[in-house]
């Protein structure tokens, strides 16, 4: 049964410490594909288990934006549908799975936040499409949660400020289970490495 953690603050020591060699919605992509990216992170998931550190102390503009603005897209989301967002640090389904919702709806659904610039938000709301990364991230978050649907959210501040056009984009989006199938079926043979290695290691 999936757990929630409820009690840790996301982006804190103690959140960084609970994912270390774990497989979240952010790294499913990396983790089911071919090349030299899920190589990279297989090394990055060992590091943190063989010494017990996080590395993703990287930031960037984008994600600072992202974490600058969520509390204000989940703020305009709870107001515009009449809900309490429930924040968690994340929900945990074993040892090397993880999904990080941005928050819980209600027993069935969570919700997943995008602040985008805004060319990326017009761009978004002209097509409606996700990208490849964010359609997995949010069927690793039914994988996990074992919820019924999410709500993904995309927010640009900028429209909220100058009151151009609503800022907010509101796509609920439901379990696709052949999808859903295949990325556990990824993840599974990627842990399954990743152990080998991470024992080959501490046996050399």
């Amino acid at each position: 049964m999936p757990e929630i953690l409820d009690q840790l603050i996301q982006n804190s020591d103690a959140w960084f410490k609970a994912r270390l060699g774990s497989l979240g919605g952010s790294q499913i992509t990396t983790a089911v594909s071919k090349g030299s990216g899920r190589q990279k992170l297989l090394y990055k998931k060992a590091a943190e288990i063989l010494s017990q550190t996080n590395e993703d102390g990287f930031k960037s503009k984008y994600l600072d934006r992202g974490h600058e603005f969520e509390a204000e897209a989940r703020m305009y989301y709870a107001m515009v549908y009449q809900v309490e967002p429930i924040v968690i640090g994340m929900v945990r389904y074993t040892e090397y799975k993880h999904y990080s919702a941005d928050f819980l709806i209600g027993e069935d659904g969570f919700g997943e936040i995008k602040v985008r610039i805004p060319s990326v938000y017009l761009e978004y709301s002209d097509n409606g499409t996700l990208g490849t990364a964010d359609r997995r991230q949010v069927q690793w978050g039914f994988r996990v949660t074992g919820r019924k649907y999410c709500d993904h959210i995309t927010y640009c501040p900028e429209m909220a400020q100058t009151g151009a056009m609503d800022p907010m984009i509101v796509q609920r989006i439901y379990p696709d289970e052949k999808e859903i199938k295949s990325l556990d079926m990824g993840a599974d043979g990627f842990i399954g490495e990743l152990i080998n290695y991470v024992n080959k290691k501490r046996e050399a």
